[in-house]
């Protein structure tokens, strides 16, 4: 079995989260109201772009030829100013529950762990997991 982390395996789960978030947004309206959802919402979607800037940060900087160190420090100050700018916006305005964007947040990790439990089940119980869709198209593993 092959344990590297490939970017599509991470583009999934970025488009996974979205997809949960988009379904999760009107019942968490009905039944919890708008600060809690809306703080659910934009949890989650600080959650996603923290780790696409983390990402990037750590494709640019742990490099073999060396650190793109003007992608580096573009890297850096989005997330400061994204995520740690819009983060300081919404709670300091009372626009969110502080709780609910607490617990969106995790979101895409939640996503990940959950997706690494299906390809561990489905690599034990003897089917191959595909790692790509092309692989799946093309009835392939993908590797």
């Amino acid at each position: 079995m092959e344990t590297t982390l490939n970017r599509d395996f991470l583009a999934r789960a970025y488009r996974s989260t979205l997809v949960l978030g988009t379904l999760a947004a009107p019942f968490l309206l009905v039944y919890t109201g708008s600060r809690t959802a809306l703080g659910v919402l934009a949890g989650a979607g600080l959650g996603l772009l923290n780790l696409r800037l983390v990402e990037e940060l750590v494709i640019h900087w742990l490099r073999p030829e060396g650190a793109k160190v003007g992608r580096v420090v573009l890297a850096v100050a989005l997330k400061l100013a994204l995520v740690y700018g819009a983060g300081y916006l919404l709670l300091s305005r009372g626009w969110v529950q502080p709780a609910a964007m607490a617990a969106g947040f995790p979101a895409v990790l939640a996503v990940i762990f959950l997706k690494s439990l299906g390809r561990l089940y489905l690599t034990r119980a003897g089917v191959e997991p595909w790692t790509t869709r092309a692989g799946r198209e093309e009835g392939k593993d993908g590797r």
